[in-house]
């Protein structure tokens, strides 16, 4: 996350600068805060450039504080800085701290969700604007910048401060175009900075820049290698998708006078999706926010079966269960008092049919969805999301015809709704549903009689017999629904991504009617 300072703040992350420090105590958030620097140099760098605070009473700046004690777990909590104090004895300055919430002052900011976390050492700290190249009086520079990366990311489910120069560097580039004589006037500055320091500084100093600097050779290759497309900063993250249980019998219908029965005999969905998202917010308003998916390795089985004890007189019959619904696992990202989205699954099979006479009928498909298949929705223009590689599903059909006496046609349909709450703090609220039809399968059979033989003529023929004809399809339907400061609005926007639908069988069963 890179978050934009509200109009007349600067801030600072204090891993800016935590390498030149032995100590910071916010105190346990009475208003207090106190940073304990390594040496009389460090301290003297830190006083010219924050001292300015105090020469007005209103004057502040923010600190981004990660520190032991300064906030929950894992979450960095901001401070807003005044009144600085400093105290050569202990090398210490004692400062004014009022803890502000994330929801006041995050009014502008870039997001991206499912970003990859870098591990290396040379990347575990904060890059943010001002270099390369942190020197002593760099890293306490005016109190900090306009911009600075924060990060809350929670992959999998489990809270994980991910804190990489290369992030920083993409967010270089990318603003680069709004901020470039800023940035690059900072970068420059900082190089002359850092050898005028070497010039002054006692041995203490040097190496108090030595620790900073070290691992940079490591981390501007790790840039290069951004720019030259070696590092996947785009694995997404990934979520299991495990709805209804293989081999299961469960009754989908049972009509009133018992003359149609259908049951979902073996119904699951099975696999994972990977999900990545950009979200921009400028003053508390919705700049951007897109939303990818893709599946991997998701796969569904969908096999009933019917039977029909009817009189000659054609009924028809409709309905819909519910098979699973719950909130997935690990699937919850959070940025707290900025950004919150979760994920509840739901499973339903639904059916239309029509039939007379008598019948038993196991049918059904196993299909799979190709990992090369994705997802774009755009929340902010809903009608650019789009849907590419559903065409390559691949469907293994099901039939077993037992008895057949007249006719039966079944329109049933597997369908996995997905839908996502988001919050964004200040700015909205949206439901947002996916509904994919996979299978959407339509069975029709017949039975017949021809003294000649039915499915096949020659001596031994079965003069009766079932003729079955089926099509499959697979379909995706986006369905926004917006909330506005807790008001709830209609549909935004409801439309279907994509719908392929193809006949895959047909097959006559010589049976004895």
């Amino acid at each position: 996350m890179t978050l934009f300072a509200p109009p007349g703040l600067q801030m600072i992350t204090t891993e800016r600068f935590d390498q030149l420090t032995t100590n910071l105590d916010c105190k346990g958030d009475n208003g207090a805060m106190s940073i304990a620097f390594r040496s009389t140099d460090v301290l003297d760098h830190a006083w010219d450039s924050w001292k300015w605070i105090n020469a007005k009473k209103e004057d502040r700046f923010l600190l981004i504080a990660n520190n032991d004690g300064c906030g929950p777990d894992f979450e960095r909590q901001p401070y807003l800085i005044h009144n600085v104090k400093r105290d050569m004895g202990s090398l210490a300055f004692h400062m004014t701290a009022e803890k502000v919430a994330w929801s006041e002052i995050a009014e502008s900011y870039d997001l991206e969700l499912g970003k990859a976390s870098v591990t290396t050492p040379a990347l575990q700290r904060r890059f943010s604007f001002g270099g390369f190249i942190d020197d002593i009086s760099d890293a306490f520079e005016d109190a900090g910048d306009a911009v600075v990366d924060v990060v809350k990311d929670v992959v999998n489910g489990a809270e994980d401060v991910v804190e990489d120069v290369v992030e920083g560097a993409g967010d270089i580039l990318e603003d680069v175009a709004d901020i470039a004589e800023d940035t690059v006037d900072n970068i420059l500055g900082g190089v002359d900075k850092f050898f005028g320091s070497l010039q002054k500084a006692g041995d203490k100093a040097l190496d108090s820049v030595s620790n900073v600097a070290g691992g940079i050779g490591q981390q501007i290759k790790d840039v290069v290698g951004l720019l030259k497309g070696n590092i996947d900063l785009k694995k997404g993250v990934k979520f299991p998708l495990n709805l209804g249980k293989p081999g299961k019998n469960t009754p989908l219908f049972r009509d009133s006078s018992r003359s149609f029965n259908l049951d979902c005999i073996d119904c699951y969905v099975a696999g994972s999706l990977v999900l990545t998202g950009e979200i921009s917010v400028r003053h508390f308003t919705l700049r951007t926010f897109t939303l990818n998916t893709h599946p991997q390795n998701l796969h569904t089985t969908m096999e009933l079966e019917a039977r029909v004890s009817g009189s000659s007189k054609r009924k028809f019959f409709e309905s819909k269960k519910e098979l699973f619904s719950a909130p997935i696992p690990g699937a919850g990202i959070a940025v707290p008092g900025v950004f919150k989205l979760g994920l509840v699954a739901a499973y339903n099979v639904g059916f239309t049919a029509a039939a007379s006479g008598k019948a038993n009928i196991d049918f059904g498909f196993k299909a799979a969805l190709p990992d090369t298949a994705g997802i774009t929705l755009d929340l902010k223009k809903p009608s650019a999301s789009s849907a590419r590689g559903f065409q390559g599903a691949t469907f293994e059909p099901i039939f077993e015809v037992e008895q057949l006496t007249s006719d039966l046609t079944v329109t049933a349909r597997s369908e996995t709704e997905l839908t996502f709450g988001i919050e964004i703090v200040k700015v909205a609220q949206f439901d947002l549903a996916l509904k994919l039809n996979a299978p959407e399968l339509i069975v029709a059979a017949k039975a017949g009689r021809n003294n000649a033989g039915y499915c096949s003529k020659g001596p031994g023929a079965s003069k009766t017999g079932a003729k079955v004809t089926s099509s499959v399809g697979v379909s995706m339907d986006f369905e926004l629904e917006k909330s506005l400061f807790g008001q709830k609005s209609k549909p935004l926007f409801d439309v279907n991504l994509f719908r392929v639908t193809k006949p895959i069988f047909s097959k006559c069963f010589p049976i004895k009617i």
